[in-house]
């Protein structure tokens, strides 16, 4: 392997807090907790450099964002001798075919998380040498992200293995962090604080300033309406289920899962869609106190076009409250008359005060909300000597979105002065190499200790800095504000705590799995954009050839004839209801000759629907596509019995797995005509056979009128007037569709839910 001698370059001499910390990095796995700009980079540098000195191995650093990963590979070429050809930057950009060969190259590896995950799943990648894994931004080594999958498979694979995870802020809450050391296997905690003395010398005072605004009396009116429609939602929501639902948006959340997951009576589904007018409305409250009145309009204007395309029951009724037009009305007076958030103007007085003291000064405004960004973009282009820019996440919402291109560019010329104002939302609190600035302004407070530690880390690195915090007076801005210092002091004083006694957190250790000897490994071919990652990752824990492909039809694929869809309770659900799951049927079944589907649920509880509409569902899968429909109760026994199917169809029936382009067979005349009738609304594979045997032709049937349409059994009068109405209404192009519930899911990773 080239690069045998790796040293840290003469120029960089470590500060002795960081020697400190790497010394304990090299001996036990260790969690490192160091304010924003005091080097953890280096402290890495520092461990990998020493590692690589002392083994025969490789490096692997993990970072969220392919700007951090960037950053890192700067780092290394500043500060070790380690040449450019040595070191390889691994992120979704790189081809997998491409990426096979540049591990093998690599002395040093960069990556994103999620690559790394898909290629040790589909082997392309082994941990056995690498003799030191670094994870950035730990905080994230929660529940399914992948650092968690990737650490336990390092510890199993690896041959000297040593973590070093680190982070501004792993959380206030005693279990958050106590998950993160256990996800990821740690064994002692380093923590340094702007106090401590080895740290005191290299910290830059930062001035913190909080600004109080009055809300508006203007405004009470329809806090007052808002109020009265959220506490007429909580009464009738204790009177249904018999218990009052929490305060808190998180808590209404778990709450909602909850009911959710015990809901097999009518009145827990009518809690349910009540509970949902709730948590939007208690959102629109949130946005008149802290954000303004142009926030408000724009959210209010999104569920009145959420509601037009009849998609969600909650918002239709929640805009049938005769409450809703009342604070339509006021809004629309008030914001006729020119008012607005007495935070606004605040904004733009402190902006005109800086840089009249100042013209060099350099600002990041941060704002959890992109309306309110942008409405501050447009007012800041007015004041003298400001030149506010916008800066978001890659999330398009109402067209708009920044590739990591553009984001770039942007911070680019934000160092270079052509701005001083940079306009941030969450995006910008983590996972970017934003420069440091003069001052950074908090528009609203958060109740995140981890965001609230991340913003003002934007200040104060090589010069004094100010953080100014704007708050509503007697609003949940006050709540935040005092809610982020509790959690800051706590979290301080339980990682205090948790380096006591971090060895007895951990379980003992287990042996290392010793797979299986076999000559031949089943290939199982996955969907690579298969969801269920908990069980692409349990499969992966057997000898077992996966190879990641974008699958026509279904999840897995174990031979020519064998194909699997899997989804979790909650999927088959879903896809009841919108209505894919007979066309997810119907596809599976044209492309296998022995299709399967895969249920993962602990025990069948419909939650958002009947049972007998569940029930209703999966006999007809299996009556008329002829698909068996197998419940397993977790995702490892799930892939234990792909496994054996694997097995089974490769090694006894002499079946290998491999993709059909084209469709397995004709479908007769009587499958066309019961697949159409079946996709009109309200129909299915239930009702469709009895409208044909009625009608015998589609033609006769799309001529019939509601009268004759509601004489069949099963077809009630509003049921036909609807097949009417698609019978016979003019075509008009439909307008352009929402995004699914994944698709916002899949952009908050992006930026966070209240962006």
């Amino acid at each position: 392997m080239p690069c045998e001698d790796p040293l840290i370059d003469t120029t960089f001499t470590p500060r002795a807090y960081q020697e400190a910390i790497a010394t304990t990095a090299l001996l036990k796995n260790t969690l490192v907790v160091l304010p924003t700009g005091l080097g953890k980079t280096n402290i890495f540098l520092l461990t990998a450099v020493r590692r690589l000195q002392k083994h025969q191995g490789r490096i692997l650093l993990l970072g969220p964002t392919r700007p951090l990963i960037d950053q890192y590979k700067q780092a290394f070429l500043e500060h070790t001798t380690i040449p450019e050809d040595c070191i390889t930057v691994i992120t979704g950009r790189v081809p997998p075919e491409k990426r096979k060969a540049l591990y093998t190259e690599a002395r040093v590896i960069l990556a994103t998380p999620q690559v790394i995950e898909n290629d040790l799943i589909s082997r392309s990648l082994t941990l056995q040498d690498v003799v030191l894994l670094g994870i950035d931004e730990a905080h994230r080594a929660v529940g399914k992200y992948s650092y968690v999958w990737i650490a336990q498979r390092y510890l199993q694979e690896a041959r000297l293995p040593r973590i070093i995870a680190l982070t501004a802020s792993p959380g206030a809450e005693e279990d958050r962090i106590r998950e993160v050391i256990i996800n990821l296997h740690l064994e002692a905690i380093e923590v340094r604080t702007p106090s401590d003395p080895d740290v005191k010398p290299y910290i830059q005072p930062v001035k913190t300033h909080t600004i109080t605004v009055t809300f508006p009396g203007e405004f009470k009116s329809l806090q007052k309406i808002i109020q009265r429609m959220v506490r007429e939602r909580r009464e009738r929501i204790s009177q249904l289920t018999g218990s009052t639902p929490p305060e808190g948006r998180g808590e209404l959340i778990s709450f909602q899962q909850q009911l959710r997951e015990q809901a097999d009576t009518p009145e827990a589904y009518e809690a349910l869609s009540i509970l949902a007018e709730l948590l939007k409305i208690a959102h629109a409250g949130e946005l008149l106190e802290s954000q303004g009145l142009n926030a408000l309009k724009t959210y209010l204007e999104d569920l009145e076009r959420e509601a037009q395309k009849g998609h969600v029951k909650a918002t239709k009724n929640l805009l049938k409250d005769p409450h809703y037009s009342a604070l339509r009305e006021d809004l629309n007076r008030l914001l006729n008359e020119g008012k607005e958030h007495p935070k606004i103007a605040k904004t733009l007085e402190l902006v005109r005060k800086l840089l009249e003291k100042d013209p060099d000064t350099t600002m990041i405004l941060f704002t959890s909300y992109r309306d309110t960004a942008h409405h501050l973009h447009e007012k800041l282009r007015e004041i003298p000597g400001a030149r506010p820019v916008l800066f978001f996440g890659q999330a398009k919402k109402r067209g708009h979105g920044l590739s990591q291109k553009e984001q770039k560019h942007i911070l680019t010329r934000f160092r270079q002065g052509e701005y001083n104002i940079l306009i941030s939302t969450s995006i910008g609190e983590e996972g970017l190499d934003l420069p440091s600035v003069d001052v950074v302004v908090f528009y609203e407070p958060v109740p995140s200790a981890i965001r609230t530690i991340q913003r003002r880390g934007r200040t104060g690195r090589h010069a004094e800095g100010s953080v100014i915090i704007l708050a509503t007076k007697g609003t949940r801005d006050e709540a935040y504000l005092w809610s982020a210092k509790r959690k800051e002091k706590r979290m301080h004083d339980l990682l205090q705590e948790f380096k006591r006694k971090t060895r007895i957190l951990l379980p003992p250790p287990t042996p290392q799995k010793q797979e299986e000897t076999i000559l031949d490994k089943p290939v199982i071919i996955a969907d690579a954009r298969e969801r269920q990652g908990s069980l692409l990752k349990s499969l992966a824990q057997h000898p077992v050839d996966i190879k990641l492909v974008n699958l026509p039809v279904g999840d897995y694929q174990v031979s020519d004839r064998v194909i699997i869809e899997v989804k979790t309770l909650d999927d088959f659900i879903q896809s009841i209801l919108d209505g894919r799951l007979l066309q997810q049927a119907r596809q599976l079944k044209e492309q296998a000759d022995r299709p399967v589907m895969l249920i993962i649920t602990p025990s069948i509880q419909p939650g958002r629907v009947q049972q007998n509409a569940l029930l209703g569902a999966m006999a007809s899968i299996t009556i008329d596509f002829g698909i068996p429909i197998i419940t397993l109760p977790d995702a490892d026994t799930a892939a234990r019995y792909i496994l054996l199917l694997a097995k089974r169809e490769q090694f006894k029936q002499q079946r290998t797995p491999h993709l059909h382009p084209e469709k397995r067979r004709r479908w007769s005349l009587p499958e066309i005509q019961e697949y159409i009738t079946a996709s009109l609304p309200g129909i299915g594979s239930t009702l469709n056979k009895p409208l044909l045997k009625r009608f015998q032709t589609l033609r006769a049937l799309f001529n019939a009128t509601a009268n004759e349409l509601s004489r069949v059994e099963g077809i009630g009068p509003v049921r036909a007037a609807e097949l009417e109405a698609v019978f016979t209404t003019p075509y008009t192009p439909s307008t352009p569709r929402e995004e699914t519930r994944t698709e916002k899911e899949q952009s908050s990773h992006e930026e966070k839910n209240s962006e």
